[in-house]
Parts: structure tokens; C-alpha cells; sequence
């Protein structure tokens, strides 16, 4: 079928079509991470692959081979996309691959942290990690805009560290709180505000503690 066909078993990655033109792309083999369309073994096998293919100096690139598909002016695989990075990390830690996704976070958003940044970059340059202030490429046929040096797609890490180092999802606006196993086991706090009221959640030396605005919702599916 259509899945099986744009698996490459050589390269243990998702082709990005299916057009005759072997090219793959970081985030559509995070994505399958993501969305089930690969399971088990083959999950760790594709982001071994994304790890040794795509890996930069300031973060993950987008596409493999990085030669513009076909001539066309596709710059963008110069640099590191911190949103296209936010799916990648996702299957990490959905994979439990801990490590390897704070090795991520320090790589591309410790790297903005180190340069001075307050917000969440649109683009980094792949030359130097710094924010890309100017447009990508000057060519009469780009149609690239300035880029955003408070850009909301890359804003995704605190939901995932809410979601999976510490084990908490919101839902019903704060009315259900879904507790299950964080994956950090370190002792950390989390203190969060919704529209129906307050969540703290405390471990320390593997004991967690909840408490809540009443009224919420608390459930635990797994202690």
C-alpha cells in the first residue's frame, strides 16, 4: 500500500513522495513516529535514521539529500526550523528516548538561549546558530518573508515537558487533569493555571503530590 511504498527499508526512512525522487523530509518521519504509522521496533529504527541523516550543528535540517529538489530555490534545508525540531522531539520522548531529546532541547533551544533569546525563533542559521535577521536568500524568485524572532510554532517545548517530563495533561480547560508516569525522575515542580483554576504537581526522591483548585478533576492512569 501507499505506506509501504514510501518506506525505504535501506535508509530506515519515510520517502516525502512518491514521484520516483528518493528525498525525505524530517518532519513527515517524525510525524509517523507520531501518528502510528510505523510501531515498535521500526519507530526506533526511523529516528536512529533521522538522528544520523539530518543532525546539524544548531539543530535537526529538514530535508535529505540537501541539494534543492529539482532545481527549485529551497534554502530552507541551509537552516534550523525549531518547529519542524518540536515534532521531532515529540517522537523522542514519546519513543522514551530521553537522552537523545534533551540533547535536542539543549541543541536548539538551549543554543537561542545561549545567544541572549527571549522568545522562540522562527529560523536559525545553519552557519552560526544565531537568529537569521535577514531574509533567506536574495534571489529575484524568492518568496520568503522576514522571518519571526517570536514565532508561535516554535513555542511547542513547554506543552511537551508539561505533557511527557512531567506527566500532566490539561483537558476541558482545566476542569480534567490527566496524570500519568513523567518520564523525568528527577524532582521538579510545576505550578500551572488554567481557566478553571490552579495545578501543582511536586516530586521529589519519586513521590509525587497533587493539589488543585477544587472542583478539578484529578485522574491518575498510571501511579
Amino acid at each position: 500500500d501507499f505506506i509501504e511504498k514510501a518506506f525505504d527499508p535501506k535508509l530506515s526512512l519515510y520517502r516525502d513522495s512518491l514521484d520516483g525522487e528518493d528525498r525525505y523530509s524530517l518532519d513527515s518521519n517524525a510525524l509517523a513516529v507520531i501518528f502510528g504509522v510505523c510501531e515498535g521496533e521500526k519507530c526506533d529504527c526511523v529516528l536512529t535514521a533521522a538522528a544520523e541523516r539530518f543532525a546539524g550543528d544548531y539543530g535537526y535540517l529538514l530535508f535529505y539529500p540537501k541539494e534543492p529538489p529539482k532545481g527549485q530555490n529551497w534554502v530552507h534545508n541551509d537552516h534550523v526550523w525549531p518547529f519542524v525540531n518540536t515534532m521531532l522531539l515529540e517522537a523522542l520522548l514519546m519513543r522514551g528516548r530521553l537522552d537523545e531529546a534533551m540533547e535536542l532541547v539543549d541543541r536548539v533551544w538551549g543554543g537561542m538561549l545561549r545567544l541572549g533569546a527571549e522568545t522562540f525563533w522562527e529560523v536559525i542559521d545553519g552557519g552560526n546558530g544565531s537568529f537569521m535577521k535577514r531574509r533567506i536568500t536574495e534571489r529575484d524568485d524568492d518568496c520568503d518573508t522576514w522571518n519571526s524572532e517570536c514565532h508561535g510554532w516554535s513555542a511547542g517545548i513547554p506543552d511537551l515537558i508539561v505533557r511527557y517530563l512531567c506527566g500532566v495533561r490539561i483537558r476541558n480547560g482545566g476542569a480534567h487533569v490527566v496524570l500519568s508516569q513523567p518520564l523525568y525522575r528527577g524532582n521538579f515542580r510545576l505550578q500551572l493555571s488554567t481557566s478553571k483554576g490552579e495545578i501543582c504537581v511536586q516530586q521529589t526522591e519519586g513521590k509525587r503530590q497533587i493539589t488543585a483548585t477544587e472542583g478539578m478533576r484529578i485522574e491518575e492512569i498510571c501511579k
